[in-house]
């Protein structure tokens, strides 16, 4: 059970664990402000928005059994599924990703701070091409995907080193050489303004202040040369 699914069943109980519910979710949706990603100008890649953001919008008190029962339509990450020496990601019966095999050099994981709401825990697929794709940790038939994984690259697929992490990490898990250092590294765009006080926070969990804590992502050094060295 991850940790949306915990506290989805939390919230099938009223009264006394509304405020907790309310504090934790104005909490998350603050983490989601604060914390900003995007590739760098020129890349395809992306840190993928894999749903649609639970509508929040109303009065809290008024809302919030609206709000359960739209965290219980919209837990889906999606399907996983492997055909063809290719791995396919679907989501509400729509293909979004493919992936073939054949192309990958690096394979890592992710983790960022959007949970429980939202994904946030990633396996990620890095190609001959500099490209990189993500699927949920929590999609439907993981471990087979896993399973695959094992027998393919390495046998340990079916244990991950993020499980308690619940902030931005990266790592990588194949090839052996790269095995546990950082996937992606974190650079701070242009116009970064960080708050730093807890009222600078405050503003810019709600939008003012004009503070902007986007950064690039991109992949290590140390992956670049493994791609690097695998297209010669």
């Amino acid at each position: 059970m991850n940790r949306r699914q915990r506290l989805t069943l939390h919230c099938q109980n009223a009264g006394d664990r509304i405020s907790s519910q309310l504090l934790e979710f104005y909490l998350t949706l603050s983490r989601r402000r604060i914390e900003k990603f995007t590739p760098r100008p020129g890349y395809r890649n992306s840190i993928p928005a894999l749903r649609q953001c639970v509508d929040v919008t109303g009065k809290h008190t008024d809302t919030l059994l609206l709000m359960e029962k739209q965290i219980h339509k919209d837990t889906s990450s999606g399907i996983v599924r492997v055909q063809d020496d290719k791995i396919f990601w679907e989501y509400d019966n729509k293909v979004i990703l493919e992936i073939d095999v054949r192309h990958i050099v690096v394979i890592g994981e992710y983790t960022n701070s959007d949970g429980p709401y939202f994904d946030d825990w990633f396996l990620t697929f890095v190609t001959k091409d500099g490209q990189w794709q993500s699927i949920p940790w929590y999609a439907d038939n993981r471990d087979e995907l896993l399973k695959y994984l094992s027998e393919k690259f390495q046998p340990d697929f079916n244990i991950s080193y993020l499980t308690g992490s619940f902030e931005w990490k990266s790592i990588v898990r194949h090839p052996t050489n790269l095995k546990g250092k950082a996937l992606f590294k974190l650079t701070p765009t242009e116009k970064y303004k960080e708050p730093k006080t807890i009222f600078d926070k405050i503003l810019s969990s709600v939008g003012l202040g004009g503070f902007d804590t986007t950064k690039y992502v991109d992949l290590t050094e140390e992956v670049k040369n493994e791609l690097t060295n695998a297209s010669r």
